[in-house]
């Protein structure tokens, strides 16, 4: 199996600024996403980013960056610019986003097998979560869910809808995006008002009629938006919660 794992690594973001560079121990947030996804069979791994800054920091823990133009307006369309330019003919193409230090490599292996084995178009990951700070936390994008385990809906609303002495849990989307090559340029074209709304990108699949079929993990994960996630982040690798083989 050939794999084709790209990290879109933006600098600036705006809730936690360079986040990306900020070092958690001895590593930065990025190397950390960078360590798993090369754990990954059969997987070459490509960092995409607009800073040179970047650049200087992935070539520090051996990492293969490129440059993409500026212009480049979402993490989908540095991954198509990379793909495009990639000669070796690859099973799948993962789009890993750079500020998910704890996605394990068996987790992204499990989105990559849905593509390859089961045929899909896409796939993505979640996991269950029973907290409901996390449930009306924006941050958090939720997923409902169809009995195949096919999207419905994602959003950073609260959904589905549950008053607060009745929560139960919530299904919380990973971020990750597996695709077959060839989908990934018909996903980079699709034009979408929800995902305009909520600021989801992969709505633009749902709503032009394809699917994108979700795998469980069985734990946690942390995607790294603010400074409360980055000291959730730091609460654990202290309390050694997570077993990460990069750690």
């Amino acid at each position: 199996m050939n794999v084709a794992i790209i990290i879109p690594a933006r600098l600036k973001s705006t809730r936690l600024e360079k986040k990306l560079l900020i070092r958690v121990k001895d590593k930065s947030i990025l190397e950390y996403t960078f360590l798993n996804a090369k754990k990954v069979k059969g997987s070459t791994v490509i960092i995409a980013t607009d800073s040179k800054e970047i650049v200087e920091e992935a070539e520090k823990f051996g990492a293969k960056a490129v440059l993409t133009p500026a212009n480049l307006s979402s993490g989908t369309e540095r991954v198509l610019y990379i793909a495009e330019k990639l000669k070796k003919n690859y099973d799948a193409i993962v789009n890993l986003q750079a500020d998910e230090p704890l996605l394990k490599p068996e987790y992204i292996e499990r989105a990559i097998n849905i593509i390859v084995e089961e045929n899909y178009l896409v796939s993505s990951l979640f996991f269950r979560n029973s907290s409901y700070e996390d449930f009306i936390n924006p941050n958090n994008v939720k997923v409902v869910l169809d009995n195949e385990l096919n999207a419905l809906y994602f959003s950073r609303a609260p959904i589905p809808f549950q008053e607060k002495d009745n929560f139960a849990f919530f299904w919380q989307h990973v971020g990750i995006y597996c695709f077959k090559p060839a989908f990934l340029e018909v996903f980079a074209s699709l034009k979408s008002s929800l995902g305009n709304y909520e600021k989801l990108e992969q709505l633009r699949i749902i709503e032009n009629g394809y699917k994108i079929k979700m795998a469980p993990i069985d734990e946690p994960t942390i995607g790294i938006d603010t400074k409360e996630d980055l000291d959730k982040f730091n609460k654990y690798l202290e309390e050694k919660k997570w077993q990460n083989s990069s750690l």
